[in-house]
């Protein structure tokens, strides 16, 4: 069985100590650096580590490493303590750690998609790397605390369309709340499609253990925002529509529910104007032209 210490380094040029992993297996010392550095305030008189914040890394440390030894099992026999040093450092350093870039994930899940769908995810991975300033995002980084940060983010970015794509005094509008919980609800999708992907719960195999959307909850959508159709526009919009003998008006909230607006000939039968598009102000029936 292996047993590990922490060890430290002679003082070096800039007053610090360099803490390294003391590797003993089948009566063979080997060390692994690690990035734990320590000042002559941090030791006692005869050079042990006292400072507990200290002691408290190198024991986490330790036990990993007992614990990557438990693991290997019987193999253990029959390992050199210099491939058991190597494979101790590349396990410390998170090299046998599942990893998976969420933009290239993304990237190659979204090719089989509709081009207006693709272009929402591309869109989010955009928002991503302005957030992050890089080209790669591992899965495990996406945690709640990165999801209301991201939030944040966005809510303070500038919109990437229109007039702020543009060197001018006009001011910068931020982004809508559609967009902020567009973005983060995509996010979701495919960090649910990437634990389908690579996890097998029932086989006992979870690559993706994290599950951030339960500590964190999307924003909500707002509300579509009714603009008022002035008396102006609306006539402007009669005699565009050319009929002869028709009224435009406009429903109150009390019988449509929303408020609709429409041209009215008088066979009674309804062109919807605008109907998906132009809600009205709760300003009652305004009756337009002549019968």
């Amino acid at each position: 069985m292996a047993t590990f210490k922490a060890d430290i380094q002679d003082k070096r040029a800039d007053g610090t100590y360099a803490v390294r992993i003391r590797v003993i297996h089948n009566r063979t010392v080997r060390r692994i650096p690690t990035n734990i550095y320590v000042t002559d305030e941090d030791l006692t008189v005869s050079k042990r580590i006292r400072n507990q914040t200290v002691l408290d890394t190198i024991e986490d440390i330790l036990r990993e490493c007992r614990a990557f030894c438990t693991g290997l099992n019987f193999e253990l026999n029959q390992m050199s303590p210099d491939v058991l040093a190597e494979r101790l450092k590349w396990h410390l350093e998170g090299g046998d750690r599942f990893k998976l870039d969420l933009f290239g994930y993304t990237r190659k899940r979204v090719k089989g998609m509709h081009p207006g769908t693709a272009g929402g995810y591309l869109n989010m991975l955009n928002a991503l790397r302005r957030y992050t300033s890089r080209e790669e995002l591992d899965i495990a980084e996406i945690t709640s605390t990165f999801l209301r940060g991201f939030e944040k983010f966005l809510g303070e970015e500038p919109s990437q369309r229109g007039a702020n794509r543009k060197h001018g005094d006009s001011p910068r509008v931020n982004k809508g709340g559609r967009a902020v919980s567009q973005y983060l609800g995509l996010i979701r999708a495919m960090h649910n499609r990437a634990k389908l992907d690579y996890n097998d719960e029932e086989g006992g195999i979870v690559r993706i253990p994290q599950t951030p959307f339960r500590y964190y909850r999307i924003p909500p959508q707002p509300a579509t925002r009714k603009r008022a159709l002035s008396v102006d526009v609306a006539q402007a919009l009669d005699e565009a529509n050319g009929t002869s003998g028709s009224f435009l008006v406009e429903v109150p909230p009390t019988v449509e529910g929303d408020g609709k607006v429409g041209i009215v000939p008088l066979d009674g039968q309804l062109h919807k104007l605008a109907h998906h598009h132009l809600a009205l102000a709760d300003i009652g029936g305004i009756l337009l032209g002549g019968m």
